[in-house]
């Protein structure tokens, strides 16, 4: 009987994504974002129980980064992006490139955060100031703004969802579309170049290109940048539409 050998080189850019337990939308956005001649797969680790800003539960779950990077790396990825806002600005500045450390030293292969992602993202559409909306609480939006502002930035106001700011985690997906478009639009400040919506539990990929055409200026998601960086690291950045002017724009 006849074998047939897999090659060595794969027709295909492979994209690795850890992920919290908790998040359903990361996976429906990454594969939608996903190009021709680009695989993603996903790896989880443990994030419990707890409102979604939690210090605590949040530096226990980025213990689990490492085995996750090892577990992905068994599959050759040409990447590895950690999708969490919360969780690659944990510890503030520099944080995020000492998670990308650890992944890269696990895996072997390049590594990227949605911290890290969102500040290439900033740059690459040449944005200074900028209003931040996001579904957490006070604790976890000063870790953002301290984290964007020591990166070089003016953070005009950043302001959390109050329908799901005291909320369970995992009811964070949960939030309709069209709330988080409404919450979003009435955050962005008019002298903001940018309105960047965090968390990848969010879904505000769903509605990037809706709320670019209201407000006439860029938004960025959290994933959105992520798979952006992740796609761009492995050179297979193409223009697509429907997921707002940071991949409309390459």
């Amino acid at each position: 009987m006849r074998r047939y050998w897999r090659c060595c080189v794969s027709l295909y850019k492979r994209i690795g994504v850890i992920l919290p337990s908790t998040n359903t939308t990361v996976e429906s956005d990454f594969f939608k974002m996903s190009p021709d001649g680009v695989t993603v797969h996903f790896h989880r680790i443990l994030r419990k129980s707890g409102l979604i800003g939690d210090y605590e539960i949040q530096e226990e779950m980025n213990q689990g980064i490492d085995e996750a990077a090892t577990m992905l790396a068994s599959l050759h990825p040409d990447v590895i992006a950690y999708a969490c806002t919360g969780g690659s600005v944990l510890k503030g500045i520099g944080y995020d490139r000492e998670l990308i450390t650890r992944i890269e030293t696990a895996s072997g292969v390049p590594g990227v955060t949605t911290a890290s992602a969102v500040v290439e993202a900033l740059h690459s559409v040449g944005a200074r100031k900028i209003s931040i909306a996001t579904p957490y609480g006070d604790d976890e939006n000063d870790r953002i703004q301290r984290f964007l502002s020591n990166s070089g930035f003016t953070v005009l106001n950043i302001e959390g969802d109050p329908s799901t700011a005291n909320k369970e985690v995992s009811e964070t997906s949960e939030e309709s579309s069209l709330s988080v478009k409404n919450f979003a639009k009435s955050v962005c400040r008019s002298e903001a170049d940018v309105l960047f919506c965090a968390c990848t539990a969010w879904r505000s990929l769903e509605i990037v290109t809706e709320l670019e055409a209201e407000l006439s200026k860029p938004v960025l998601t959290a994933n959105q940048v992520t798979m952006w960086s992740a796609l761009r690291t492995v050179n297979m950045l193409q223009s697509q539409s429907g997921f707002g002017t940071l991949l409309t724009s390459v």
